[in-house]
This record gives structure tokens, C-alpha cells and sequence, in this order.
């Protein structure tokens, strides 16, 4: 949980960089995680859903944590963001500890796509392979 927690927190810096570009920061997160997370077999088997069910949970976790967020802060925690999907996906803890390597090898191939800053995709994937 905490690699998937890490990879919200760099997606976060990565969504301010592109803010101008993008619809909106929901839309970038949903489509991040559709692209390297729910399209990645070896994670949707590790963590026992389904593509859909993979989907379904994060938009619906993203959705409540934009209509939750304090209106003072641009973006939702990604702890709401992160606790939320492995509640809709009924994901047990267990099952998630187990998939957290997936978790932070799919963020360490990604980091370098979407953070420009080579200092801060090294110090992000130092982070997320530590944990």
C-alpha cells in the first residue's frame, strides 16, 4: 500500500507540471492508473480484480476524494485516494503488502515518462524501492 501511496504522491507532482495540458487532474489519474496499473496483468492478478473492477474502483475513489478534498488544497490526499480504491476493490491488506513490488516497479519504469526533473525521479524511485 505504501508503493501505491508513493506513486500517488510523485503522480501528484507530475499532474502539477502538466495541469495547463491536461482536462483535469482527475482525468490524468484515471487515465495513469488505466494505462500502467489496470492494463498490467501481473498487477490486476497479483491483486486478484479484475480490469473493470481495477477501473471502477479508482475512478470511483478519485471522484470522492476531489468532492472530499479541503478547498484550500488543489488536489485530494492520495492516502484518501490510495485507502478508497483498495476499499471499492475489496482488496484485503494482506493481499496488497503482497503486490507492493509490482506496485514499485510499474512506478520506477513511469517515473522517468512522467516527471521531468531527473533529480525528482531519482529521489522518487529511491523512495518507492525502499518501501
Amino acid at each position: 500500500m505504501r508503493s501505491l501511496f508513493i506513486t500517488l504522491l510523485v503522480l501528484h507532482t507530475a499532474a502539477n507540471s502538466y495541469a495547463e495540458e491536461l482536462p483535469s487532474f482527475e482525468d490524468f489519474m484515471i487515465d495513469y492508473n488505466n494505462k500502467y496499473f489496470c492494463s498490467n496483468n501481473e498487477y490486476i492478478s497479483c491483486m486478484k480484480i479484475t480490469r473493470t473492477t481495477c477501473i471502477e474502483s479508482f475512478t470511483k475513489a478519485i471522484h470522492l476524494c476531489v468532492a472530499q478534498k479541503d478547498t484550500n488544497s488543489p488536489m485530494p490526499s492520495p492516502v484518501c485516494i490510495t485507502n478508497n480504491y483498495i476499499k471499492f476493490a475489496k482488496v484485503n491488506d494482506k493481499v496488497v503488502k503482497s503486490c507492493e513490488h509490482i506496485v514499485a516497479g510499474i512506478t520506477a519504469k513511469v517515473i522517468p515518462e512522467n516527471m521531468p526533473n531527473n533529480v525528482l525521479n531519482l529521489d522518487a524511485a529511491q523512495k518507492t524501492r525502499t518501501r
